[in-house]
C-alpha cells in the first residue's frame, strides 16, 4: 500500500481546515476518514498507472460531498 507523501497530506489538511473555517463548520471524523481513503486511492492509482475503484458508504450528514471534493 502506498503512503501519502507528507507535502500532499499537509496540503489536504490545510485546505480542509481553511474551507471549514471560512464557513464556520466543524471537522467530522467521517469526512477525515473519507478524505484519507480517497487521497490514498488516487496516489496508488497514479503510482500503478492503473485506475482504481473504491466504494464508500456513509450515513446522512457524514459530509460525503465535502470529502469527495
Amino acid at each position: 500500500m502506498s503512503v501519502l507523501p507528507e507535502d500532499i497530506k499537509i496540503n489536504i489538511q490545510t485546505l480542509y481546515s481553511d474551507f471549514l473555517s471560512s464557513r464556520a463548520l466543524r471537522p467530522r471524523l467521517g469526512q477525515k476518514q473519507m478524505i484519507a481513503e480517497i487521497a490514498k486511492l488516487l496516489v496508488t492509482a497514479e503510482e500503478d498507472d492503473n485506475p482504481s475503484i473504491s466504494c464508500i458508504e456513509a450515513g446522512t450528514g457524514t459530509g460525503k460531498s465535502l470529502a469527495y471534493l
